[in-house]
């Protein structure tokens, strides 16, 4: 092997264990989030609107999204579902973007309506982390599936 190679397959190893212990940390933050929701769901936002301003500085918007797919909870692809987004209103009164209509998301919820979390309640789409909470769910549907009792006789 020449020298190029050997490096090139060191850098490799190095950065691929280096990964490796960050895995535990992404996937904690993942199932905490998880953990949160009652439904998570890739999505495409087809509407969203300025809704409600409440005293604390919050503004509501209301969207649109159409599920793709259902990453956890019980809802069918191609379902609509309106939902709040909520959103902190800047210091100099101007509002904190919405969700943009036609872009793909993730949406946490703790209802059909209402977001996980205010801050991580609504991701942009991210293929790696779909599949990571797509995996992750798999997993715990694993730990907690049915054993068959026990049939023989004593």
């Amino acid at each position: 092997m020449n020298k190029v190679t050997i490096t090139v397959f060191a850098v490799a190893l190095c950065m691929t264990s280096a990964l490796a212990g960050r895995w535990e940390y992404v996937d904690t933050t993942l199932e905490y989030y998880l953990s949160r929701s009652e439904l998570v769901v890739e999505c495409t936002v087809t509407k969203c609107e300025v809704g409600q301003r409440s005293a604390l500085g919050l503004v509501d918007y209301e969207c649109e999204i159409n599920v793709s797919d259902a990453i956890r909870g019980d809802i069918k692809t191609n379902e609509s579902l309106r939902i709040i987004v909520p959103r902190w209103r800047q210091h100099d009164k101007t509002v904190a973007p919405g969700p943009t209509p036609g872009k793909r998301y993730i949406v946490f919820l703790k209802a059909k309506r209402t977001l996980a979390d205010i801050w991580f309640g609504i991701q942009p789409y991210d293929e790696l982390m779909s599949g990571r909470l797509k995996a992750l769910v798999a997993e715990k549907n694993k730990e907690i599936a049915p054993t068959k009792p026990s049939t023989a006789t004593e």
